[in-house]
């Protein structure tokens, strides 16, 4: 095997191995089918003129660099360890495995993919049904037809409104509530106001 040195030839037998540091004199490392660089000052190169150049070891192969190691192809790099590899080509990035394929970052892995159950948590009740005394006021005209999209606002005693806007296709208000039985004042329409009290299920109309 033959390598250069600063442009000088550099050779060695694979069986006892060879090396060379830059700025230093080349000696035969003490394992046995061993192959070492080191560059102390200078730069270390191993190439091929015409066919490929093949690093390999029984146990390992360790590139060391401080300031950095480039590894440069025309078309394709590939790094492989067992059935995993890495394969650099044109503008592509393909990483395959037969396993789990993880990222961490920050020693915080980046979880794929996975299945969850979601509770969906409940609406929130309204006040009014909450409440001891509860009830809806119905619109209705002379004949007991449904009197739809009449406005009215429903008041305590105290004059807070508890509410107010139209009625519905059946002619009811939304429910209101109180916490004790007080008297309420409902106010109908834009004119006069009319109350309608249920009590026991018997309907009292009263037209003011």
């Amino acid at each position: 095997m033959t390598g250069t040195w600063q442009s000088r030839p550099l050779a060695g037998c694979p069986r006892y191995g060879w090396a060379r540091a830059a700025g230093q004199r080349p000696a035969l490392p003490k394992e046995r089918r061993r192959h070492c660089g080191a560059a102390a000052t200078r730069h270390l190169r191993a190439n091929a003129s015409r066919s490929a150049l093949n690093w390999s070891a029984w146990v390992m192969v360790r590139p060391c660099g401080a300031p950095g190691i480039d590894v440069l192809a025309q078309t394709k790099v590939v790094l492989q360890a067992g059935s995993s590899a890495i394969t650099l080509e044109g503008g592509n990035i393909t990483f395959s495995c037969p396993g789990e394929f993880k990222v961490k970052a920050g020693e915080h892995p980046f979880l794929g993919g996975a299945f969850n159950h979601a509770a969906i948590v409940a609406l929130p009740r309204q006040l009014a049904p909450r409440l001891k005394y509860r009830g809806k006021l119905r619109v209705v005209d002379a004949q007991q037809r449904a009197q739809p999209s009449t406005y009215y606002k429903i008041v305590t005693a105290d004059g807070e409104v508890l509410a107010q806007g139209v009625t519905d296709d059946s002619g009811r208000s939304i429910t209101v509530g109180t916490e004790s039985n007080d008297a309420l004042t409902a106010y109908i329409g834009n004119g006069g106001w009319t109350i309608e009290i249920s009590i026991d299920g018997q309907d009292e109309a009263c037209d003011c």
